[in-house]
């Protein structure tokens, strides 16, 4: 039978624990450790736990992985897989589509795309890469996010405040929520425009090789635009 209840976390007492996380490859990939504490097998002469730990990296960047993999582990051990099937199986995690999806330019160039969708916590979480990048700059270019209602603004304030905060070399940002609220932020670094179609015609003049570029913002703003300029831009400098 299935254990009634499965616990898992950084605390001590969790049945699977996140013991360790660290970024590695340049902010390119995380480095993960797990222990799962569980019962003897049947036939032991007592009823002691026994703890079992594995190690692996994720190749993609984002230390929140890693207890993304935690609470994976704990579904995994629930059914019997063995921790060391599990770790093997976690380290060749991909992102799909446009989920934070990591693409090496070329010439130290990092573009992480996250066109997908964007709201206050998973932007939060996007901009939170950026320092742990061995990169010439770090830049962030953000679109709206939608369907916020009432704090929309105040969402958009908050989240250039963190982009001031982390102390990124550039912020740019398009559509009228981030627009009105960078009108508050002082801070020169914030440039503003109006859509996609703007910003791409621009893209020269703003990415250079080595790099390390966020782009992310809600469906509605078209973002995959910004990510094909950039590519773009960067092919060009391999001719």
């Amino acid at each position: 039978m299935w254990p009634a209840q499965v616990k898992f976390g950084t605390k001590e007492g969790c049945d699977v624990r996140l013991v360790a996380t660290s970024v590695t490859k340049g902010g390119c990939a995380v480095h993960v450790v797990l222990e799962h504490t569980h019962s003897q097998e049947l036939g032991m002469l007592d009823n002691s736990s026994v703890i079992s730990t594995v190690e692996f990296e994720i190749s993609s960047p984002g230390c929140h992985l890693a207890m993304n993999a935690c609470a994976a582990a704990a579904v995994a051990t629930s059914l019997g897989v063995p921790l060391t099937s599990i770790g093997q199986s976690l380290s060749t995690y991909k992102p799909v589509g446009m989920r934070c999806r990591l693409e090496e330019l070329g010439l130290q160039t990092i573009l992480i795309n996250d066109c997908y969708n964007s709201n206050p916590v998973s932007a939060a979480a996007a901009l939170q890469l950026l320092p742990s990048m061995h990169t010439l700059r770090r830049i962030a270019i953000l679109g709206d996010m939608l369907e916020l209602g009432a704090i929309s603004i105040d969402a958009h304030k908050e989240i250039l405040q963190l982009c001031c905060d982390l102390e990124l070399d550039l912020v740019v940002v398009l559509g009228p929520c981030f627009s009105t609220a960078a009108e508050s932020i002082a801070a020169a670094k914030i440039l503003t425009y109006s859509n996609a179609e703007s910003l791409a015609d621009h893209i020269v003049e703003l990415i250079t090789p080595g790099d390390a570029v966020l782009v992310k913002g809600s469906r509605g703003m078209q973002m995959e635009v910004i990510v094909n300029a950039i590519k773009a831009q960067a092919s060009s400098w391999h001719s």
